[in-house]
């Protein structure tokens, strides 16, 4: 145990440094870039150590809760152990995306976008994790071990956080589908993402036009594949309130000509002798006891009435008695043999049959050496339980009666079943014994749903990032199953309160983009997915601020509108004691102003304790629309796009260019070398305004003025010689109004307090600026006591329209999870056989259970493990590391063909000990 807690110390130590050189890097630059990594890495430092100490009160226990066979035996592998398992994978992959974004920032090909996409998904992908492993630390708490499954006061926890907070479930179907897999079986389960959500498009469209839904479908998948975050967001809203119909379609596929070709062609290296599709007829069968009386055994007739059974015989050698098909037709008959297993297919109740598991069932037949009749039972919801149970009990009951037809003597008879199948292996050997009948000599039971009830386990908390078995389709099976299916206006209601529950808690739900071609031409990324700071799309006001005026009044000192006439601007005397240079002043200052009255365009920007206020006057309609910043080494130029002519206004550290003619004038200001060593150089306005590159043309700025020149900051540049200030000898016309007055320096007039202490926020931890700093350069242009500077990544300040009072969202919660509500058939022992009562357990025959370690149902086998050695039944636990659930399905990739082998050989061993 101590050598498994290694790599997480290292894990954590290493995503530490990252993080705090990632601060450290995007603290002072305020580039809009720079921004969205720094709301990544001070996200990743409040998140790695509240996961650092669940990690540890996870590991300290989790090996009491393994099983323990009879002989001693302690098979590692439990709930806790595959979380901590996604834990570290999940860390690994944050590691290298954190390395490999430090090591090609430098490069030339380095991509902003698609480095700040993936390592925003991943942090995301933490905070679900996180909200996860707080959940597992209380629910391993108050589960004494051995015991996994709790139906007390938690026992709604998982739909709790499944349905009223964001568990970054749009991230986990993203970037990070399948991290928690070998590189192998993420693509066959990407492939299977992909699928799903581009199948949805058929599903919920119109079929009056298949071939226009076929295309339809394959481009959505090309785009799905191309862009994760638009897959992820697809898939986690399709499949947390997903109707089982949608689920049952898509399964369904397998049973598709074109896919049971495909299959075929998969499983060709295993050619057999027989396979047989069999009816067996609903009639009455007299069936002998194990006392010797005769019990007659009628056919099923719940929910659907009496309907023939159809089963699959699958035999590698034609043996005598079999029905004889198209690929023996030549083959010599061999002896009969003395075992038989009959098969029961997985597929959540609800979906697949026989033919779809024939491809390994082919390869069972041959490397065990006797016929396989695979049931097809009857599937949810048109049939829920008993149906499918009774029916698995009646095909059982006729092979007794008809051994020879199948190939065998019946020495030897073994249930076998993954998944849903696996569920009927064992209850139908509850069935058998209840009934009288002759038991079956042992069970295999693959990966079962043992527990019918939506409790809470800790491998059920990887159904919310399990991209085979979601939580909300796992849920729909399970209320196929028992008969509850909820109707459209239950998932309708239960979405809305679950979108006015997040909403309340200030959760940014994430939204796929629109298919106009305004969201079309926006950069990529998920802009959904950053801080709740927005940026609007048009230089408008907002409602906070006055609208300002299309055309300000003319000006009283003698000086014309730009629409009569337009003289030629005047250069201001340059000063006494420096011809060859103007005056410079800071970067960037307290209060800027610009005046061009070639354009009539007024820009002022102003600062009162931090806050930022720009302002915009346009005499001309048809003039300016946005404003761009363009950075060019240490350059910023403010870049106003208009129709008819176009002004560029430059702030520039360099040498002073000499005189600009009529078309053109630059300022030249000058930086202090400390506010270069801080890093405090570059200026951003993304965060009051929408930036975008339009076409560009020159406007001339207006003659400058002594009063244009703000005196530098005492703090952060020298004081200058009364030698260097330029002689007020240009007059300034008068303001036009209060709004085009720039605030002298604030050494000299008080700053005026905010207006109400409710606007003020505190900033960001890392990002806040100390009181001795609160007049530096940066603060005009980056105001950090913005209130979404504290806000954590994905999180936003809701509305008054919104916000919900603490009563109203539990209100809400209790009608979310009233849906979920288990019926009284749920207690009945032959649907959850994991929770049976002692005496229905006992007498049965030895049970192997295999179970998949990443598997969302991994303790209902577990449990049903340490049920039947709890009675003294003898039982035996497998656990395959690293696969999923229903991975006897999936073929390709040689972790599963090792671990198919290793199922096999367990079965060998099992039916013919002396061999």
């Amino acid at each position: 145990e101590g050598r498994d807690l290694l790599p997480f110390k290292r894990l954590f130590r290493e995503i530490k440094l990252q993080t705090d050189v990632g601060l450290k890097l995007h603290k002072m630059k305020r580039t809009d870039r720079d921004k969205k990594f720094h709301a990544v890495y001070a996200e990743l430092d409040v998140l790695i150590d509240p996961v650092e100490q669940h990690q540890k009160e996870l590991a300290e226990s989790c090996g009491e809760y393994d099983f323990i066979s009879i002989d001693g035996t302690r098979v590692k592998g439990n709930g806790f152990r595959s979380f901590l398992h996604v834990m570290k994978q999940l860390l690994e992959h944050l590691l290298s995306n954190l390395q490999k974004c430090a090591r090609e920032r430098s490069s030339l090909f380095f991509s902003v976008s698609d480095h700040l996409s993936t390592l925003t998904a991943y942090t995301r992908a933490l905070q679900g994790i996180e909200l996860m492993a707080k959940e597992a630390v209380i629910l391993m708490k108050a589960n004494e071990p051995p015991l996994l499954v709790n139906e007390g006061e938690i026992a709604e926890s998982l739909k709790k956080l499944a349905c009223t907070e964001d568990a970054s479930r749009d991230a986990f179907y993203g970037h990070c589908l399948g991290f928690q897999y070998s590189q192998s079986l993420r693509r066959i389960l990407q492939f299977l993402a992909i699928s799903m959500a581009s199948y949805e498009q058929w599903h919920s469209g119109s079929k009056e036009d298949p071939v226009k839904q076929l295309l339809s479908s394959l481009w959505k998948g090309s785009k799905y594949y191309q862009h994760p975050t638009e897959r992820g967001i697809k898939i986690a809203d399709m499949t947390h309130d997903s109707s089982i119909f949608f689920a049952k379609a898509f399964w369904s596929l397998t049973e598709h000509n074109a896919v049971k070709t495909a299959m075929k062609f998969v499983s060709m290296s295993v050619h057999v002798d027989v396979s047989k599709i069999i009816e067996i007829p609903a009639k009455n069968i007299i069936a002998k006891t194990v006392s010797g009386e005769e019990m007659t055994i009628t056919p099923p007739f719940s929910d659907i009435g009496y309907k023939p059974i159809t089963s699959t015989l699958v035999s590698y050698k034609l043996r005598g008695g079999q029905p004889c098909s198209s690929y023996g037709k030549n083959r010599a008959q061999v002896p009969c043999s003395n075992t038989l297993i009959i098969h029961f297919h997985g597929g959540g109740f609800v979906a697949q049959t026989s033919q779809s598991h024939e491809f390994y069932l082919r390869w069972w037949s041959k490397e065990l050496d006797c016929p396989i009749l695979s049931v097809d039972y009857s599937l949810a919801p048109e049939a829920p339980f008993p149906r499918a149970l009774e029916e698995c009990v009646f095909c059982y009951a006729w092979a007794l009666n008809n051994l020879e037809m199948l190939g065998t003597t019946g020495e030897r008879i073994m249930l076998a079943g993954d998944s849903a199948g696996g569920n009927f292996a064992v209850t139908t050997a509850m069935k058998l014994k209840t009934l009288g009948l002759r038991q079956p000599d042992l069970i295999f039971s693959f990966y079962p749903a043992a527990i019918m009830r939506s409790c809470v386990t800790p491998s059920r908390f990887l159904s919310l990032i399990d991209p085979l078995l979601p939580f909300g389709i796992m849920i729909s099976c399970l209320q196929a199953y028992t008969g509850t299916v909820p109707t459209d206006e239950v998932f309708a209601k239960r979405k809305e309160a679950r979108k006015r529950i997040l909403k309340a808690k200030g959760y940014i739900i994430p939204t796929p983009k629109s298919e106009s071609p305004e969201t079309k031409q926006q950069s990529k990324g998920n802009k959904s997915l950053q801080r709740s700071q927005t940026v609007p799309s048009k230089l408008s006001p907002t409602p906070s601020r006055p609208t300002p005026p299309s055309r300000p009044p003319l000006p009283k000192t003698g000086q014309t509108s730009s629409s009569s006439i337009k003289p030629k601007p005047q250069r201001p005397p340059p000063p006494k004691h420096s011809t060859t240079r103007k005056p410079t002043a800071p970067a960037v200052s307290s209060s800027v102003s610009f005046t061009s009255t070639s354009a009539s365009v007024d820009l002022s920007f102003t600062s009162k304790d931090k806050d930022v206020e720009m302002k915009m006057t346009l005499k001309e309609e048809e003039m300016v629309t946005k404003v761009e910043t363009v950075k060019e080494d240490e350059e910023v130029m403010f870049v106003v796009d208009t129709v008819k002519e176009k002004q560029i206004i430059s702030l520039t550290d360099e040498e002073n260019r000499g005189d600009t003619n009529e078309d053109e004038l630059e300022i030249d200001l000058k930086e202090n070398q400390t506010e270069k060593d801080n890093g405090l150089t570059e200026v951003d306005l993304n965060s009051e305004q929408d930036l975008s590159i339009n076409e560009t043309t020159v406007l001339q700025p207006p003659p400058q003025s002594t009063n244009d020149i703000v005196p530098p900051h005492p703090q952060t540049v020298p004081q200058q010689s009364t030698n260097d200030i330029v002689p007020q000898t240009v007059p300034q016309p008068p303001p036009q109004s209060t709004s085009d007055i720039v605030p002298p320096h604030p050494q000299t007039v008080p700053q005026p307090p905010p207006q109400s202490t409710s606007d003020i926020v505190p900033p960001h931890p890392q990002s806040q600026v100390s009181p001795n700093d609160s007049m530096m350069s940066v603060a005009p242009f980056f105001p950090s006591n913005v209130g979404q500077a504290q806000l954590r990544l994905g999180r936003q300040i809701p509305s008054k329209e919104e916000m919900l009072s603490d009563e109203e969202i539990e209100r809400l919660t209790r009608e979310i999870l009233d849906t979920f509500n288990d019926p009284e058939t749920t207690k009945d022992p032959f649907m959850s056989p994991g929770l049976a009562p002692d005496e229905f357990l006992k007498g049965l025959p030895p049970i192997h259970i295999i179970v998949s370690a990443l598997d969302p149902l991994l303790d209902d086998g577990i449990t049903l493990a340490q049920r039947l050695k709890s009675v003294g039944q003898p039982v035996t636990l497998n656990v395959m590391e690293g696969l999923s659930h229903g991975f006897l399905c999936f073929t390709g990739t040689d972790h599963i063909t090792a671990a198919q082998e290793r199922c096999i050989s367990l079965m060998k061993n099992a039916l013919y000990p002396k061999k």
